[in-house]
């Protein structure tokens, strides 16, 4: 089984067997989540009218890893 198939069935089960849906929530319309492998495919495998983008700090932390350290303070600041 790989990362998305498992997603997918935690975000059903939790989906279908918590306190939320009992209280009547049926879908989600934006996700926004880290770079884990996998959940992207899931969410939309769950939530099929979701959007699904990546949060701006983790793409911001993630693009700092192709600048060198000495020039990173002066990514840090833009």
């Amino acid at each position: 089984m790989d990362r998305a198939e498992r997603w997918c069935q935690i975000l059903a089960s939790y989906h279908y067997h918590n306190e939320l849906h009992r209280r009547g929530f049926k879908d989600i319309l934006l996700a926004v989540i880290d770079g884990l492998k996998g959940f992207p495919d899931a969410v939309r495998g769950v939530f099929l009218e979701a959007l699904v983008q990546t949060c701006i700090v983790h793409q911001l932390r993630h693009s700092l890893n192709f600048v060198t350290w000495k020039e990173r303070k002066y990514a840090e600041i833009v």
